[in-house]
């Protein structure tokens, strides 16, 4: 399993992440249903964001991040269960691990248990690759949801100020075809109430492509 194919575009030169997904030898649901096996490498329909995973190894003044977290879903693709081995010994870095792994959801199929490697190394160039990608702003929009909702998870989060972006992708009628954060608030609900105000913007029409949302929230 790898970053989806724009979002790899988007990281070149910035962030090397490789997070496979590939079944242990004990791949299974119970042991009294040997029938309820998912043979071969694992693969996601949904993937979180890594933004959190990168801000907290930068908290943790890392760049580096190696270890293996060992999943166990259900038929359905839902992760219910998730431990490390072997973990990063940073807590913070091992919990947003914890998170990540939980928040994915993989093709449905049957249980089982399988295995995620992360391997994920941020350079220097993350500020160069971010800024050419081209800010989104007010004239290119034709509609965009009410601000409400999403001001409304920042007054809840408890904090005085925040800021983040969101990368999309948009196809020439201006509809988003999907949404990441690339610069995380560091909190995990408001990133997803970005990302959700993001996929129902409507962009003017023209040409397929990407651009940056940045999101600043302050209270007086």
């Amino acid at each position: 399993m790898r970053i989806d194919p724009w979002m790899s575009a988007l990281v070149t030169g910035m962030l090397s992440v490789l997070v496979s997904l590939a079944p242990t030898a004990s791949v299974r649901a119970a042991q009294d249903d040997p029938a309820a096996t998912r043979p071969g490498p694992l693969s996601l329909v949904a993937r979180p964001s890594f933004a959190p995973l990168i801000e907290a190894l930068r908290q943790a003044d890392k760049t580096e991040l190696r270890a293996v977290a060992v999943v166990t879903y259900d038929a359905a693709g839902v992760v219910h269960a998730v431990r490390l081995d072997p973990g990063t010994g940073v807590q913070a870095v091992d919990d947003a691990i914890l998170s990540w792994c939980k928040a994915m959801r993989l093709t449905p199929g049957t249980a089982g248990e399988g295995r995620v490697p992360f391997d994920l190394v941020i350079d220097d160039s993350l500020a160069t690759s971010l800024a050419e990608l081209p800010e989104i702003r007010a004239e290119d929009f034709v509609d965009r949801p009410p601000m409400k909702d999403l001001t409304h998870t920042f007054v809840k989060t408890g904090r005085r100020s925040a800021s983040l972006e969101v990368a999309v992708e948009y196809s020439a009628d201006g509809t988003v075809t999907h949404a990441e954060v690339i610069r995380s608030s560091g909190n995990a609900v408001l990133d997803k109430a970005a990302i959700e105000w993001a996929r129902h913007v409507r962009l003017r029409p023209g040409t397929a492509g990407r651009g940056r949302l940045p999101f600043t929230f302050g209270l007086k």
